[in-house]
Parts: structure tokens; C-alpha cells; sequence
């Protein structure tokens, strides 16, 4: 929904006659560093808070297979969770940095175009409006706690569950003690 509004404003602000596909199919790559980055920002959260976990399980491994020079597993390594006060930092960077590379190669695109700079600036305007909606969401998810994170996702897929047994339940024909005589 969010896409076809930015491909309709982009056609009425731009000016533009661009099919809907050609508009979209156009400016998509132009998300790719915004998603990279919320990629990354989530996946490191993950890597360094969990990254200890690996070397008690390469000491194990590598048991397993004889080799005895990286010594026993020290397990409780794989409990110990440091302070990482600074990451909402690096991971807000890592997003900033995503959206500029977004808003950087919008314009490029929309200067593909060759208009005047008013009609780039409105061509592009819709899109980096979605980038910033997108990054905006990013900065939000982050704030959360870890255990939030997801925990949207999960209401709605229970209430869809909830909602497709409601209606499994009334779709089946009711037996009662009558009809089974």
C-alpha cells in the first residue's frame, strides 16, 4: 500500500508518465542499503552478545574429534552476557548510515530522469519519505527491549491462529449425543 502510494505522489508531483512497475522496479534498489543495515544492526546485537558462545562449542567439537589443544569447553562462557550500553549507539549508526545511502541513491535516480530540480526534489520526495518511515520504525525497534522485539509479529499470528480454529470449529458439523445413537 505504502509502494503504491509512492509510485502514484512520485507520478503526480514528478510529472512523470512511468509505468507503475517501471516506477517501482526503479527506485526499490534504492532501499537496499536501508535494509542492510537493519539487517546488520539486528544480526550484530546477536553476534556479540551470543559470540562467546562459540568457543566452548569449538573446544567441544574439536574434542569429539581428538583434538585436545584448545583444552576442555568452558561452558560457563556460554552464560555470561557483558554490558553492551554502547550498542543502541553502533546500531543507530548502522541505520543512519543505511538511510543516507537510501536518500543518497534515490536522488541519484530520480536525477536519472533529467528534470528540472524542482520536479527531481518531488519525484523523490515520496520515497525518501518511505525511507525515513522505514528508518523511523528501525530507531523505534531498537528502543525496545530484546524481549519486545517480534512480540507484534507474534499477537498477530495468534490471533490468526485463534481466528482460523473459530472458524475450522464453526464450519464443522456439530455432533451431539442424539445423532450418535
Amino acid at each position: 500500500l505504502l509502494v503504491t502510494c509512492c509510485v502514484w505522489l512520485s507520478r503526480v508531483f514528478g510529472r512523470t508518465r512511468a509505468k507503475w512497475r517501471e516506477t517501482v522496479s526503479t527506485f526499490a534498489p534504492a532501499f537496499v542499503p536501508l535494509g542492510f543495515s537493519m539487517w546488520l544492526s539486528h544480526f550484530s546485537y546477536h553476534l556479540l552478545s551470543s559470540g562467546q558462545t562459540a568457543l566452548p562449542v569449538i573446544q567441544r567439537a574439536a574434542m569429539d574429534m581428538g583434538i585436545t589443544i584448545f583444552g576442555a569447553p568452558n561452558w560457563s562462557l556460554s552464560s555470561a552476557m557483558p554490558s553492551f550500553d554502547w550498542l543502541p549507539s553502533v546500531e543507530l549508526l548502522l541505520l543512519n548510515l543505511g538511510l543516507l545511502f537510501t536518500l543518497y541513491i534515490g536522488w541519484r535516480i530520480a536525477s536519472r530522469f533529467r528534470l528540472k530540480f524542482v520536479q527531481t526534489l518531488r519525484l523523490n520526495a515520496p520515497w525518501a519519505a518511505l525511507a525515513v518511515a522505514l528508518y523511523s520504525i528501525g530507531v523505534w525497534i531498537i528502543f525496545q527491549p530484546m524481549q519486545m522485539r517480534g512480540m507484534m509479529m507474534h499477537s498477530v499470528q495468534t490471533m490468526q491462529t485463534t481466528q482460523s480454529t473459530r472458524t475450522t470449529e464453526s464450519t464443522q458439523p456439530k455432533h451431539s449425543m442424539h445423532s450418535m445413537h
